[in-house]
């Protein structure tokens, strides 16, 4: 059973976005029509994908329109799919919302222009946990974070939270290392297929501080599109891939800044690379641990980096190479680095070995 539901929304999720694309490209302004008034489908929570709504949709009764909320908490409480349209600006307070039923699977998507879904407390926005319970949110829906302690999205135990074209996560200035994304916990995915997420800002000064994406314990960041880039951390800003994560894989025109791969005596972080991949990395490439930079080295030097049925050796120039890192400080309370290319290089078999 929970194999079918896997297929089912993966066909869901692709349907999804060749209709927000055709959709939204042929509407107005305010959802409808190009030069016809009223929406095609109007602002609310509905049963059903995206995809499957039209203008005879109607809304489910007891749920206001725009009340990200109360729409969270009906779908818990009716795990299935559905899909919130809304047309305003949503204050959440000093709360959150978090998604947690088994089966539950919710899209928000903004009509008529960029959306925002606002907290002013501290802790995450949106919340997803729990296995088979995915979050996505669409064109038009933009998570601004601000000064706090937390992330604006953690994904947990198991959960997906899926960011498709039009979606933006900007603006967090926070004292974690996690980042505006947080993803932890085995079988935990991100699934990124477009959007962007930028202007995030970690002020920890921990060297795996970033102020992007933090993918840990056993989860999955699977990056299809969209870009990490433009945040700013001690670990280097976009994305922290940590040695006790599952997988990190690029694929389609996926971008990001700097990468941060994590390295431990027994592991080490890699990068999956998908056939067809036509992104890069403009930022940088760092190779981190915790100890002795000299130890550092020795985890790395010997271990493969890239892999996967993309990869080929001309891949490797779009990984500039950045620093080994070490989270030990020098006399001046910096952390201790080396440039990578000083004494390694990634060979055509995507390991990390010294210069001939």
């Amino acid at each position: 059973m929970k194999n079918t539901r896997t297929v089912q929304r993966a066909i869901s999720v692709f349907a999804v976005i060749a209709f927000i694309g055709f959709a939204l490209s042929s509407c107005g302004g305010n959802g409808s029509p190009a030069g016809q008034p009223g929406p095609v489908v109007p602002p609310g929570l509905h049963l059903g994908s995206f995809e499957t709504l039209n203008a005879a949709s109607v809304p489910i009764a007891g749920v206001d329109v725009n009340d990200v909320a109360a729409a969270v908490a009906h779908v818990n409480a009716n795990p299935g799919v559905f899909t919130l349209l809304i047309n305003e600006n949503v204050a959440l307070g000093d709360a959150g919302v978090t998604l947690n039923a088994e089966d539950a699977d919710l899209t928000i998507i903004g009509l008529g222009g960029a959306r925002e879904i606002t907290r002013t407390g501290n802790g995450s926005t949106l919340t997803v946990t729990d296995a088979d319970v995915r979050l996505t949110i669409g064109n038009n829906i933009t998570l601004p974070g601000r000064t706090q302690t937390g992330s604006v999205v953690t994904v947990q135990n198991g959960a997906e939270f899926v960011m498709l074209a039009g979606a933006l996560i900007t603006g967090n200035d926070t004292s974690s290392i996690n980042g505006a994304v947080f993803v932890t916990g085995a079988g935990s995915t991100f699934t990124m297929r477009g959007g962007s997420i930028t202007g995030n800002t970690s002020r920890n000064t921990a060297t795996n501080a970033v102020g992007g994406v933090n993918l840990t314990n056993d989860a999955v960041f699977a990056m299809h599109g969209g870009s990490v880039s433009g945040n700013t951390g001690a670990g280097g800003g976009d994305v922290y891939v940590s040695h006790l994560a599952d997988r990190f894989s690029l694929s389609g025109s996926a971008e990001i800044g700097t990468l941060n791969l994590n390295s431990a005596a027994d592991a080490n972080a890699s990068v999956t690379i998908e056939t067809g991949w036509t992104g890069r990395i403009t930022g940088g490439l760092i190779l981190r641990g915790f100890g002795p930079l000299p130890t550092i080295i020795g985890w790395w030097t010997g271990n493969t980096v890239l892999e996967g049925p993309g990869f080929t050796a001309d891949l490797v120039q779009r990984f500039p190479l950045g620093d080994f890192l070490s989270n030990q400080t020098d006399a001046d309370g910096e952390p201790i680095r080396q440039r990578i290319a000083d004494t390694r290089m990634i060979d055509e078999d995507g390991v990390l070995v010294l210069l001939p």
